[in-house]
């Protein structure tokens, strides 16, 4: 089973890839690093909720999966 912070990373990744965005593409568009971009989605870095909901709007996500992704932040942070 895996953990919240792997969940996390799996599903923004996702997103990202539905969108057909790179790593570099998506990292324009939030004004991050593309090294930030990949340690979030590796599951090295834990995004903020701000940074969460910066993905979401870039990658043109349901409002709904804004709070599937905040609901794994709040386990993550309670681990």
């Amino acid at each position: 089973m895996p953990t919240p912070r792997e969940q996390l990373a799996t599903n923004l990744k996702a997103l990202r890839l539905q969108a057909g965005l790179t790593g570099e593409q998506l990292a324009r568009r939030l004004r991050v690093s593309q090294p930030k971009v990949s340690r979030i989605e590796t599951g090295k870095s834990v995004p903020t909720l701000s940074d969460i909901e910066a993905w979401t709007q870039a990658t043109n996500a349901p409002p709904e999966k804004i709070a599937e992704l905040a609901t794994l932040l709040d386990q993550i942070a309670t681990e």
